[in-house]
């Protein structure tokens, strides 16, 4: 915290105003839990409905149908990845060019 207020503290007025409030960090890790907790209960739930066709499934691998889903989901990590690196690399040379 105290290196990025030090990179911004020419440029923002209430600087010294900034700080990591406990209530927010306490939130983002209770959505965070409850996300996991929906994954995880979405997947016992459609195990326990059938779960000979489960075994099954992971025995020979998933079904054309899963693959598909699993190659959109790596494409969709892929790119969000993508922008998230060129949105950080932006805001690293604004800071830098503040700074100037």
């Amino acid at each position: 915290m105290r290196g990025l207020l030090a990179l911004g503290q020419n440029v923002l007025p209430r600087a010294p105003e900034i700080h990591i409030d406990v209530r927010v960090l306490a939130f983002a890790f209770l959505l965070s839990l409850a996300t996991v907790s929906c994954s995880a209960l979405f997947r016992s739930a459609r195990i326990a409905r059938q779960p000979t066709d489960s075994l099954k499934e992971g025995d020979r691998g998933t079904g054309r149908r899963g693959m598909r889903l699993r190659s959109a989901l790596v494409v969709a990590e892929v790119a969000i990845g993508v922008v998230l690196m060129a949105v950080a690399g932006l805001l690293i040379r604004t800071m830098m060019d503040w700074n100037r």
